[in-house]
């Protein structure tokens, strides 16, 4: 079943699926203003294979609330040098959820790939459900090839409301945000611009308060509002190791109350040898298309996938003794705890007795000594200051 969860399978799965849907991984940019007549009206701008779309919003309908939605008549018709095709009448539509594996059996079939670290990589597909389904901040650290991103980069082809930005800016955060993805994962932070690293210490200072809203300082939206909706919003913030000494690390660019916010783990396995990966699967040719057979086990997976966002608390109320375990570690940063308090819970959701939990809470707690561990080392090696929360 592995082979599935290729790039490409999955990428040929999105296009098949989707189909005349737009999603929120298909906003292009801010709201736009178009006059129509002697009317104004706003629209936000959609690209879906080779074609520009424009979807109205309104104070009484807002586009983003009702993606993803099916486009059933659209206009074609030119704009700012462009040719757009206006979405006349669109409807929204869902995931049907469905129940036909168990949270392990789902989990477990999700990039089943072979790892240098497996027992990690199941820990970490666990925070990323839970990154979905809750609210997190964490940040992570791990050699190049781990794929870390990599189930980000599935999961936003499977359901449209994850995404993943490079270096990001301020512009590019700003329409992530306004476009209701679940979980933004952001990368190569350590190489943003000084005047964005501000804009981004902003943002990371909202989201891992757990702020409701996220509310700009910046007057110059271009179209998308200066105050934003965050309070369903996760943040996986990726980085790799450093290759050389005067490499900073994600711990020497922000402040401590940055840091105090966003939750810190480290991978193992693998190395900057391009050779030496985290993760053992080896792929060799793979058909750029998806079979029905193949588009009927992703479609299961999505199932229940939606099942399991929709009913993680009945499931885990199904088994008390695992619920009610009393957690061995507790922080006394109160964002660091409630980040592994929700962690925990899917931890339990997976878990089919408190033994077996206790293991993956052990594996999680290893995970955060290790991050700590290598960034005292990393600052006691060079000249950076950094303050750090103490285990």
């Amino acid at each position: 079943m592995n082979l599935i969860w290729h790039y490409d399978k999955i990428y040929a799965y999105n296009q098949r699926k989707y189909t005349n849907i737009l999603t929120a991984a298909d906003i292009t940019g801010d709201m736009i203003a178009r006059k129509v007549g002697d009317e104004v009206r706003y629209y936000y701008p959609f690209k879906k294979g080779v074609d520009n779309y424009l979807v109205e919003t309104t104070e009484v309908q807002d586009v983003i609330s009702l993606l993803p939605i099916k486009i059933i008549a659209s206009q074609r018709t030119p704009y700012r040098g462009k040719g757009y095709l206006v979405v006349e009448s669109c409807k929204p539509v869902e995931v049907r959820p469905e129940r036909t594996m168990s949270y392990k059996q789902f989990i477990d079939a999700f990039m089943n790939f072979e790892h240098k670290a497996p027992d990690e990589l199941r820990v970490w597909k666990l925070i990323v459900d839970a990154a979905y389904v809750e609210r997190i901040n964490i940040r992570a650290v791990s050699y190049p090839g781990w794929l870390k991103d990599s189930t980000l980069t599935l999961l936003g082809l499977l359901r449209g409301d994850v995404s993943i930005v490079n270096k990001p800016s301020h512009a590019k955060l700003k329409y992530l945000i306004c476009a209701k993805n679940k979980v933004i994962g952001l990368n190569e932070v350590q190489q943003v611009e000084a005047p964005d690293r501000r804009d981004l210490a902003k943002f990371y200072e909202d989201t891992g308060d757990f702020k409701p809203e996220y509310i700009s300082d910046k007057r110059s939206m271009q179209g998308t509002a200066e105050r934003a909706d965050i309070n369903n919003l996760s943040t996986m913030t990726f980085s790799n190791f450093p290759r050389d000494e005067d490499e900073l690390i994600f711990d020497q660019i922000f402040q401590p109350k940055i840091l105090s916010r966003i939750f810190p783990i480290m991978l193992s396995g693998g190395s900057n040898d391009p050779n030496d990966s985290a993760c053992l699967e080896k792929f060799g040719h793979v058909q750029r298309s998806v079979t029905d057979e193949e588009y009927a086990q992703l479609d299961n997976f999505l199932r229940n996938h939606r099942y399991y966002e929709l009913n993680f608390q009945k499931e885990l109320d199904a088994k008390p003794n695992v619920r009610d375990a009393e957690l061995q570690t507790k922080f006394a940063n109160p964002r660091w705890n409630r980040n592994w308090q929700t962690i925990c819970t899917r931890l339990k959701l997976y878990a089919e007795s408190v033994d077996e939990f206790r293991q993956l809470e052990l594996q999680l707690y290893v995970m955060h000594k290790n991050y700590i561990q290598f960034v005292t080392t990393r600052v006691a090696t060079n000249s950076g200051k950094l303050t750090v929360e103490t285990l």
